[in-house]
């Protein structure tokens, strides 16, 4: 009975074990998984470092003609974001521009 109780007890342990090394994986799969959205969101945001205002600007133009003529792709509309986002913390854009960009153009897209 003894040695049952053993084996029991051994195969509790393991299964503690292996659920405590599937939970410690999932944080670190979770933790690279928000490292890996925070390097794309600063690879989309350089794109637009080190142009002029008037090249993001002109960007900005043609991102409006887009969604004027109807377009309602989600990777425009997270492009339009980011270059407003950099027009904004370069003081280039008011946030009262951007939030009236916002109403004018973002706000429906995905509707």
């Amino acid at each position: 009975m003894s040695q049952i109780a053993r084996m029991i007890r051994k195969d509790e342990d393991r299964e503690d074990a292996l659920l405590a090394k599937a939970d410690y994986l999932r944080d670190h799969m979770l933790t690279l998984e928000d490292y890996r959205e925070r390097l794309r969101d600063l690879q989309r945001k350089e794109i637009y470092t080190g142009k002029g205002v008037e090249d993001k600007l002109e960007i900005l133009a043609r991102f409006t003609d887009m969604l004027c003529n109807g377009s309602k792709s989600k990777k425009l509309s997270s492009q339009v974001t980011d270059l407003l986002d950099v027009l904004l913390r370069e003081k280039t854009m008011a946030n009262d521009q951007v939030k009236q960009y916002y109403k004018n153009f973002l706000i429906n897209i995905n509707e």
